[in-house]
């Protein structure tokens, strides 16, 4: 059993209670938030800390984020932060954490902040702790790398044993954008400024067609064989800019996926922006993490403040995690609530 003694036997949260004027009750409290939340993932897929502001649950996760290394120093643990400046605090928490002087739990030289999704699949193999603001999936939009990824598609058709006429693709490129883009040479660039062409293909008929998941957007593929018989098919599919920005941010995410190693806990701040399915940063969450983590640690302030559609489609993420059931759609997470102290099933 899990008890106040065994946690403090590797973590020390009330060690900075002097130099921070933290009471003790609030010590007492955050040890509690990290055992429960320990017990709920032993049982689901996923658990939300939805402490008021200021009442530590940054803390309360980097508890949970160090019982889990403390069990198993090999896992990896992916914090995905609401953008640059809340990814350098977490970083500057994790240093405070393993301050010598008042060492709560020392993470090492463990944690590595990404400043971008290259450096995010760069060293996710090199660290077990990932730092990552959401805002560096929004990077798939650029004009670039949309050229690459067209092009990459249109290269894994050949690979297919089809013969792509040049003038194909540059018809489709100048039916994109407004005839902004030009083709690229995909065997000489990089994808992510570092990965070449032979270690994208065997992921190229996953980054390119729809696959089983009823809930995400055609692949470009399927634009451009057409998926309805009343849609545009071949380089004319190009002129629909929205379902083609959809398809590339669906091939750019799926391929960073194949690219990432499998995390034992992801962690979500601030959580409740995930609450648009159809945003980027949800799209973003459902597919480059899809079956890629064993439990979920989602932190938000204002729970209460969403609907009820708002807050299932946050605790649909539960549902993506490696060992949940895949006919619970929205199900299978807790609610732990530091007023009450009482988790509510969800």
């Amino acid at each position: 059993m899990r008890t106040r003694e065994w946690l403090r036997s590797f973590l020390q949260l009330g060690a900075r209670g002097d130099l921070d004027s933290v009471p003790s009750a609030d010590v007492l409290r955050q040890e509690d938030t990290v055992l429960q939340a320990l017990d709920i993932l032993d049982e689901e897929p996923g658990v939300v800390l939805a402490d008021e502001v200021g009442m530590g649950k940054t803390y309360e996760a980097l508890g949970v984020i160090a019982a889990f290394r403390n069990r198993q120093p090999q896992n990896r643990i992916v914090v995905v932060t609401p953008g640059h400046d809340l990814n350098q605090k977490w970083k500057n928490d994790f240093i405070r954490f393993s301050d010598r002087k008042t060492t709560l739990f020392d993470f090492g030289d463990e944690v590595y902040a990404a400043e971008d999704l290259a450096g995010f699949v760069r060293e996710a193999r090199n660290h077990h702790i990932l730092l990552v603001p959401i805002n560096i999936f929004h990077s798939t939009r650029n004009s670039y790398d949309q050229a690459y990824l067209i092009s990459l598609y249109f290269r894994w058709r050949e690979e297919q044993g089809e013969r792509v006429h040049g003038n194909t693709i540059n018809a489709a490129l100048s039916r994109f954008r407004g005839n902004k883009l030009e083709r690229v040479d995909v065997e000489q660039a990089l994808f992510l400024d570092h990965i070449p062409f032979d270690k994208l293909r065997p992921h190229l008929n996953e980054a390119f067609r729809k696959g089983r998941r009823a809930d995400e957007h055609h692949g470009l593929d399927d634009l451009f064989r057409g998926v309805d018989e009343d849609q545009a098919r071949g380089y004319q599919a190009f002129e629909n800019e929205e379902g083609v920005r959809r398809a590339l941010d669906l091939a750019r995410f799926r391929l960073v996926r194949a690219l990432l190693p499998e995390f034992s806990l992801l962690v979500v701040d601030e959580a409740h922006k995930l609450k648009n399915a159809q945003s980027l940063r949800s799209q973003a969450i459902d597919t480059v993490f899809w079956r890629k983590y064993a439990k979920t640690l989602f932190l938000t302030a204002t729970p209460f403040q969403l609907s009820v559609e708002e807050l299932r489609q946050v605790f649909a993420t539960f549902s993506n995690a490696k060992g949940a059931s895949r006919g619970r759609h929205g199900e299978g997470g807790r609610l732990l609530h530091g007023d009450s102290g009482v988790p509510a099933g969800l």
